[in-house]
């Protein structure tokens, strides 16, 4: 068999793999757009963000619940993309500070400065460039699987509309069964800055 044949016999397997892609530590199951779990002193969100057009717009004031006003959600979802409600994509007062090379529990205060809103740049799908795209994405995408993973050692601390802080780690993009577009993440309140 020759070198292109092989290479191409290599990439379709590839390919057929990341369509099987299962999580190692899948997110709890959910019914409906979205469903929040306590894990110790840390909840657990996973949003639905299945749909191409419409998003999910969650309250992190409200324990993550469904937004149910325009002006009252701190987080929306549409696939991959995260919005928060400041900047260009709303008008709540949300701001994002991006944390690197922290674990998760090290955060028990919010930063006092340093923090992102979203812009008016469009990214390459016409999307405004998101606090959580700004400073690199939530996720890093492998070309060769094409599998979504959470950036690892990143927390985010979100300043909400209400002006309470939470802090926020990315787990994943996958439910149970490997479907793409079920955004899930750890959070807990911290302290003001």
């Amino acid at each position: 068999m020759n070198t292109l044949k092989k290479s191409a016999l290599a990439l379709t397997a590839l390919g057929l793999a990341a369509c099987g892609y299962i999580p190692e530590n899948p997110p709890p199951a959910c019914e409906g757009q979205t469903c929040t779990v306590e894990e110790g002193d840390v909840l657990v969100t996973v949003v639905d963000a299945t749909h191409e057009e419409n998003f999910v717009a969650l309250d992190l004031d409200k324990g993550g619940a469904l937004a149910e006003g325009a002006s009252t959600w701190d987080l929306r979802f549409r696939r991959s993309v995260v919005w928060s409600n400041g900047g260009e994509t709303g008008e709540g007062g949300v701001e994002v500070a991006v944390l690197d090379d922290v674990a998760f529990d090290e955060v028990t205060r919010a930063p006092a400065d340093g923090y992102l809103v979203d812009s008016a740049e469009l990214d390459r799908r016409d999307n405004p460039e998101t606090a959580f795209q700004q400073e690199g994405a939530w996720y890093d995408y492998n070309l060769l699987t094409h599998v979504l993973s959470a950036t690892p050692d990143r927390v985010y601390v979100v300043k909400t509309t209400d002006e309470a802080f939470f802090k926020l780690a990315f787990r994943d993009y996958y439910d149970a069964e490997g479907t793409a577009g079920h955004v899930s993440f750890q959070w807990a309140a911290v302290a003001a800055p």
